[in-house]
């Protein structure tokens, strides 16, 4: 932030996640300036009331940078509207979510009806003239509030913004017009960031698919560009190889649903537990050799994960549990190239059934065709993870500085009443 002036002279704010502010600046308490309200209850609101008519009802996945999508909203009857005239949204609302990821903003702006929340979110309003919304908004996505809430709710384990907790955090307050010049800059200098942020991981999802096209060519038609090529009989494969066969994945390997296990059955050990989600904890007890090929069931529908060491498939998982005379790392990469996500049962709770793998045709080449093809997939996807990872971390950097710039503006380390850049 050294590009940036500071204030002339600073005083204690008397706050430990505060520090410091401008001398002429104040502080004042939630409890004492604002209008705070959340939806008591559900008044017996249930998910089959939600309509695509009447009035919105607003949810904090509806919360994008600071402003609500109004089209992913739900909407309720007018009747269930009136139920709450606490919760009634006007433009200029703050919200805050209070359960879950809590802390995301957005303050209420192009209302075109009646809109309500859900009860996961409060309502803030200015009582008096001494705050602008959208800079408590910025406040509120600065580092001080969440240092906040982490003092007040040390020792407890429930991600839940207690009313009592937001209402007794005391803010910082500068004068109206520096407010203003605060949320002008910082409107300007995240759009900026979030705009860098878009466009990488815009390029993650260029390079995941440039590895999913690499991973499909390989295993469907192999890495040899001048081999002769036959037609398989089957339009979705198309042309292959003329030594690879084509039969079903199942006389290429056979999928079995893993075991349940309980946390209470869970203990350290050297046997690592794969959930849907990948390694997830220890048991002493393996039901499957190394090496082995784990497909998430539940869950993370159709992650494939290759495991080097002795496992225990986990219920929410499938492993291969016959690899006939494969080489299993193929068969890892084959699985990937399968769309596996498509295949589910199509229930209210998605599975993948084996059932309908089984049957599917596949391209197949030799045990020794396998292993070149999994050395060269080794290399290249190396490479793509590898370029895919450090652009995470560039993202993370850019995450840091947005919320570091965010508090030192909001708290006056750095005075920007007269930047207009």
């Amino acid at each position: 932030m050294g590009k940036y002036k500071t204030y002339e002279t600073y005083k204690p704010s008397g706050l430990e996640w505060l520090g410091d502010i401008p001398d002429h600046w104040s502080t004042i308490r939630i409890k004492f300036s604002t209008y705070v309200r959340g939806r008591i209850g559900w008044h017996g609101l249930k998910s089959d009331e939600f309509t695509d008519e009447g009035a919105y009802l607003v949810t904090g996945t509806d919360f994008e940078s600071n402003q609500i999508d109004w089209s992913k909203c739900y909407h309720v009857s007018l009747e269930r509207y009136e139920q709450d005239p606490y919760i009634q949204l006007q433009n200029g609302d703050l919200l805050i979510t209070k359960d879950g990821t809590i802390g995301k903003t957005a303050v209420v702006s192009e209302l075109k009806g009646y809109a309500t929340l859900n009860s996961g979110i409060f309502l803030t309003r200015p009582l008096h003239e001494n705050y602008l919304p959208e800079f408590l908004c910025w406040v509120l996505n600065s580092n001080c509030f969440f240092d906040y809430v982490n003092i007040s709710q040390t020792g407890t384990t429930i991600n839940h913004l207690y009313q009592w907790t937001f209402e007794n955090f005391a803010f910082q307050l500068p004068p109206i017009n520096e407010q203003k010049s605060i949320a002008r800059f910082l409107d300007r200098k995240t759009t900026r960031i979030d705009t860098l942020i878009t466009k990488k991981r815009q390029l993650i999802a260029l390079l995941q698919k440039k590895r999913e096209s690499i991973i499909y060519q390989a295993t469907t038609r192999g890495i040899n560009s001048n081999i002769s090529m036959q037609d398989s009989g089957i339009p979705w494969i198309g042309r292959i190889p003329n030594r690879w066969r084509i039969l079903q994945f199942k006389w290429m390997s056979i999928l079995q649903r893993g075991v349940d296990i309980t946390k209470d059955d869970q203990t350290e050990g050297d046997i690592p537990v794969v959930s849907s989600g990948g390694a997830s904890s220890y048991h002493n007890v393996a039901i499957a050799k190394a090496p082995g090929v784990v497909v998430g069931r539940k869950g993370t529908l159709g992650k494939v994960y290759y495991i080097d060491q002795d496992y225990w498939a986990h219920d929410t998982t499938l492993y291969v549990s016959e690899f006939y005379d494969n080489d299993p790392k193929f068969v890892y990469y084959k699985l990937q190239s399968m769309e596996l996500e498509s295949w589910d049962t199509g229930s209210a709770n998605p599975t993948l059934n084996r059932n309908l793998i089984h049957p599917l045709k596949v391209s197949l080449p030799s045990k020794s065709e396998q292993t070149s093809i999994v050395n060269f997939l080794d290399v290249e996807t190396e490479k793509i993870d590898q370029m895919i990872e450090n652009i995470q971390t560039s993202i993370g950097l850019f995450k840091s500085h947005r919320k570091s710039l965010i508090t030192a503006t909001v708290t006056g380390k750095i005075d920007v009443r007269e930047e207009i850049s």
